[in-house]
């Protein structure tokens, strides 16, 4: 847990550091001027949190799978891998370990940097509080999502640095940006369809019908998981669609407090939504994108492999929640802030010690 809390601390720091010292800029996505965080500060951010990726031991429940698939692959022909399941991903193992073979350490931190580069800096250009997206962007757990999923982690990483293409309608690129994703996992194709929903604006009536026919669909899984099992083989995720090919009715599905814990902001955006909308006239894509991602949540509390795929959405949390301070006077602004961060590290705390085997960390020299 020390390591964990050593992180966090030193993230508030240097967040706090890298808003002291930013500088003023133009947003031309956003037509406003934002303060861009200094980034030194935010490479010091950047190196804590890969560190603590790369130099990890068993720490995550499928970092077994992945330390095996590195010499796996490694050993494997790069000619061989084109055109298999995720092959970008299995292409760049090959690539690592032939450039520096037998170095685990070494590939986790080329990882790590393509999971956690590209959410830190679209927080830094995209993010209204910085310092209070990165504390939300930890204590709400998504930090600890790549610990597991690796290759998926990897593909939300990059469609959600592309998601400002969505505020200019810039499509083709988006697209383009997914099918890169693709090639480190499949799963990411789902980001094709989703755009023209999020896209619209907030609570319309094609959002509340999408929603209201996932809801339906829902009371009906068990007759439909032949169809999404179908999906995920159409895709290339044998693997999934094996492991998950007869619907248990007996899942415990995901926890239940992460459903809870998702809901609050919506319902918060829903209230105040005018309010919001004259703050942040472009809102409403962090809005749908969170509204997705409590969908996704929802599903998988009946199956918890759904749960993976509310992981592209959760990254938008951490940039709704702060336009909330727009809501507040200054002082009830910071009393909100204080609040929230206090609730969100009590959350974290809590989940730790239960949550796919984050707890205890182990450092890969002390094995």
């Amino acid at each position: 847990m020390a390591v964990y809390l050593f992180n966090f601390i030193w993230t508030v720091v240097m967040s706090v550091l890298a808003v002291r010292y930013s500088k003023a800029k133009y947003n031309n996505v956003l037509k406003k001027e934002n303060k861009l965080p200094n980034p030194f500060f935010v490479a010091l951010i950047l190196i804590s949190f890969m560190s603590f990726y790369a130099l990890r031991w068993k720490t995550g429940t499928d970092f077994g799978n992945y330390y095996d698939a590195y010499f796996t692959y490694g050993q494997t022909s790069i000619v061989e891998l084109i055109g298999t399941r995720d092959w970008g991903f299995s292409v760049l193992t090959s690539a690592v370990y032939d450039l520096w073979p037998d170095s685990f350490v070494f590939y986790n931190y080329i990882l790590a940097a393509l999971t956690y580069i590209p959410v830190v800096f679209t927080y830094r250009k995209y993010s209204n509080a910085f310092t209070f997206t990165m504390v939300l962007y930890i204590t709400m757990m998504t930090y600890y999502w790549p610990y597991n999923g690796v290759r998926q982690s990897i593909a939300c990483s990059i469609c959600f640095c592309a998601y400002p293409l969505l505020y200019d309608k810039k499509y083709i690129k988006y697209v383009l940006c997914v099918l890169v994703a693709y090639l480190f996992h499949s799963t990411a194709l789902l980001m094709i369809p989703i755009m023209f929903i999020v896209t619209r604006r907030a609570w319309s009536k094609l959002v509340v019908i999408t929603l209201t026919i996932l809801g339906v669909s829902l009371l009906f899984l068990s007759s439909i998981w032949n169809s999404i099992i179908g999906f995920l083989e159409f895709i290339g995720q044998e693997k999934m669609a094996n492991d998950y090919g007869v619907f248990n009715s007996d899942d415990v599905g995901a926890n239940i407090l992460r459903i809870a814990v998702a809901l609050v902001p919506l319902l918060i955006s829903f209230i105040f939504y005018k309010q919001l909308k004259r703050s942040n006239p472009k809102i409403d894509l962090l809005i749908n994108m969170s509204l997705m991602c409590v969908a996704f949540m929802i599903f998988s509390s009946k199956v918890t492999l759904l749960a993976r795929l509310s992981i592209y959405f959760g990254f938008f949390y951490a940039l709704l929640i702060p336009e909330f301070l727009a809501l507040f006077k200054e002082r009830d602004g910071v009393l909100f802030l204080g609040l929230t961060v206090m609730f969100f590290f009590i959350y974290m705390c809590m989940l730790l010690p239960v949550d796919s085997d984050l707890l205890p960390y182990r450092f890969i020299f002390d094995q």
